[in-house]
């Protein structure tokens, strides 16, 4: 994977070569759905974030959907290594391109996700300072 270029635009438009690029975009993203592994979704992050800041945002909201069904379908203590992985990436200043295309507010990411999962994992973003408001469910410990 290491001929993917940072943007298709490094391409002329219309080539074989960017034609190319954007099915393999399209098909990391259908296969990620259909079998929805943490692996293949950490490598589509740290490579493929690229997809989204190009085309108008085309696979932005396809990613976002991956994850959810990834959150909905593994066990908390792998939800709270994919959002760890997510979190660090991001935060990282040499990804601030990939940053601000992929979801401005990373805490509304997080949040939505969670919700979408699980409570403890609400908890723990909020103790490791990803998240800043108090979830319900600390007010009761």
């Amino acid at each position: 994977m290491s001929y993917l270029p940072l943007k298709f635009s490094e391409f002329e438009l219309g080539s074989l070569r960017e034609r190319e690029l954007k099915c393999i975009a399209s098909e990391f993203l259908v296969s990620l759905q259909l079998t929805p592994d943490v692996f293949l979704l950490e490598f589509i992050i740290s490579i493929g974030l690229l997809f989204c800041c190009d085309d108008g945002r085309r696979y932005d909201d396809d990613l976002q959907n991956c994850l959810s069904i990834i959150m909905r379908t593994v066990q908390v203590t792998k939800q709270i290594e994919i959002l760890k992985f997510l979190y660090d990436f991001l935060k990282n200043c040499g990804n601030q391109l990939m940053r601000l295309s992929f979801g401005a507010n990373i805490s509304s990411l997080f949040t939505s996700l969670v919700l979408r999962s699980d409570r403890n994992l609400f908890c723990w973003l909020y103790r490791s300072h990803c998240i800043r408001f108090k979830p319900d469910c600390l007010w009761k410990e």
